[in-house]
């Protein structure tokens, strides 16, 4: 069975055998605390459970820890795919894909990080390289789909699939916040996607920036 999928059965198991697990909370939990310094006891408590109960769900810290974060990371790779599946034009789909990886990494803290490295590394590199190689094979896919339209240059799709990627996870990793207004957002994505352009792509690239309702229409 391919890892994805015995990652979402491990998981469709747990939700299933006792709906007290909200990884949504537990994961807001970690990003403000650390994953580290978080005891069950606190976990127990935000969830309004016992901690008898939380242990009935999982033996260990490290094993809701990893259960928690498996979760998230294939929330976020089915978002990803469905917007890139419902999405059409290279550029239209490359915009609103880095938009909501963006907009995913925001909770990202430097605490979060530093303490996942620290009670685990294996873990967090583990999470990291999954994370990284979905993200640089999703906006290659794009490229891709970009040479076929006449938009974007093929050859340059690795190194601009790294780059984005890496642009990415060192703002959040470092607290550095992503652009938040739509200008700033825009000129950021013009100025990192320019040079992969096509002349045909930056005339599409220029009209979609001059008026950016297409962009997300």
């Amino acid at each position: 069975m391919h890892l994805y999928g015995i990652l979402r059965s491990r998981i469709r198991r747990m939700t299933m055998k006792n709906k007290v697990l909200d990884f949504e909370r537990i994961m807001g939990l970690y990003f403000r605390y650390g994953v580290k310094n978080l005891t069950m006891d606190e976990v127990a408590h935000e969830l309004g459970i016992s901690k008898r109960t939380l242990y009935q769900q999982v033996s260990t810290k490290n094993e809701l820890v990893d259960l928690v974060l498996n979760e998230q990371f294939l929330k976020f790779k089915d978002t990803v795919s469905a917007l890139v599946d419902k999405e059409n034009g290279s550029i239209r789909k490359m915009y609103n894909v880095y938009r909501l990886i963006a907009d995913f990494f925001k909770p990202l803290t430097p605490v979060f990080v530093y303490s996942l490295s620290k009670m685990s590394s294996k873990l967090a590199d583990e999470l990291y390289d999954k994370y990284n190689q979905f993200i640089v094979e999703t906006f290659g896919q794009i490229v891709e789909e970009g040479e076929s339209e006449g938009i974007f240059l093929a050859h340059f799709k690795n190194d601009f699939s790294r780059l984005m990627a890496g642009y990415l996870f060192h703002a959040s990793e470092q607290g550095i916040k992503l652009p938040l207004t739509d200008d700033e957002f825009n000129n950021v994505f013009y100025l990192q996607t320019c040079g992969l352009c096509t002349d045909r792509g930056r005339k599409v690239l220029n009209q979609l920036i001059e008026n950016p309702k297409l962009l997300t229409a």
